[in-house]
């Protein structure tokens, strides 16, 4: 496709589009393609030589929505990806209306990918993504950039809405239990002495290590913590770094919910998994609807990024759930 044939798309498909979007994706392109080359740039044999081609996103402009479950093919989400550099990634466009940025994709390889700087060549390994909310960004002519990270909402004070909330970095965490496996003695709703609890929850950085947590910050608000052998099992056994002992919530079935807020030590984390452990008994106290989000501060505001609905804890006690992705909720 030549550089004219390419402006006759965007033409077409964003006709539609509100005249600020369209300046928008001007200014954009502008900063891509600066002396009017674009698509139809000479590329040189022996770059091509050293750098195979990686097959781009199938597919015509506009074909593809933006948003962190529809996007370009070959933006799928990737933690170890979404990260700022103002100095590589120059061409930020931010409008009042929401507007384009740019990020560093390592998917950003040779002729590789939808919204790519430097697809045939200089390549910067910049991705363009769209501010604002999932909804906001259906619109014709959207190119299938995907919505941009919370460093990009932070650096032009965007509402943290409009950019993917599973990439920003939290310094506290919220667990929000509404649902528990029951089926106490073959009674569907019934649970074990009106409980929750969990053995361990831990999470793990975008490199795969486990994130510390400040033990003594977390807290169970509106909840009741019995004690066994003398010991309380509060929310600090959950995030202790031992399956000996366990969280428990009397208060679960009365409040219909249980709560856990707690800190991580050190500076706020980007999280790239979590895990979730049974604890030694009761089954029917196993934690299968939770929502997992993120704050600045204990108070929040909080900035829910992962909801799992129909989570299949194991039979085994003392056992893992498996790792959770934070950015898909199900």
């Amino acid at each position: 496709m030549t550089s004219e044939e390419v402006t006759q798309c965007v033409d077409t498909t964003c006709g539609a589009s509100s005249s600020a979007t369209r300046v928008a994706y001007d200014a954009y392109a502008a900063d891509l393609c600066p002396d009017g080359v674009g698509v139809d740039a000479v590329v040189d044999d022996s770059v091509t030589q050293e750098q195979p081609p990686v097959a781009a996103a199938e597919g015509s402009l506009g074909r593809f929505q933006a948003g962190v479950l529809e996007i370009a093919e070959d933006a799928a989400p990737d933690l170890t990806t979404w990260q700022c550099d103002f100095n590589a990634c120059g061409a930020q466009h931010p409008t009042d209306l929401g507007g384009v940025g740019q990020y560093v994709d390592r998917a950003c390889q040779y002729r590789g990918g939808i919204g790519c700087e430097g697809a045939l060549g200089g390549e910067t390994q910049c991705r363009a993504c769209y501010f604002g909310t999932t909804e906001s960004m259906r619109f014709p002519g959207n190119l299938g950039y995907p919505q941009c990270p919370m460093c990009l909402c932070e650096e032009f004070n965007k509402p943290a809405t409009d950019c993917i909330l599973c990439s920003g970095f939290y310094k506290y965490f919220r667990i929000y239990v509404t649902h528990v496996r029951a089926g106490l003695d073959g009674i569907a709703d019934a649970v074990s002495d009106d409980c929750m609890q969990f053995g361990e929850m831990s999470m793990y950085d975008s490199t795969g290590a486990k994130v510390a947590v400040d033990v003594e910050s977390s807290t169970n608000p509106n909840g009741f913590n019995p004690t066994h052998n003398g010991i309380m099992e509060g929310p600090n056994a959950a995030v202790d770094g031992t399956l000996a002992l366990k969280f428990v919530d009397k208060n679960f079935v009365e409040n219909k919910y249980s709560e856990m807020i707690f800190a991580v030590a050190g500076d706020p984390v980007m999280i790239r998994g979590y895990e979730f452990f049974t604890a030694n008994d009761a089954p029917s106290r196993d934690p299968i609807e939770w929502t997992l989000s993120g704050a600045q501060s204990a108070e929040g505001p909080w900035m829910e990024f992962s909801h799992i609905s129909d989570a299949s804890p194991p039979p085994e006690r003392d056992f893992s759930y498996g790792v959770f992705d934070p950015c898909i909720s199900n």
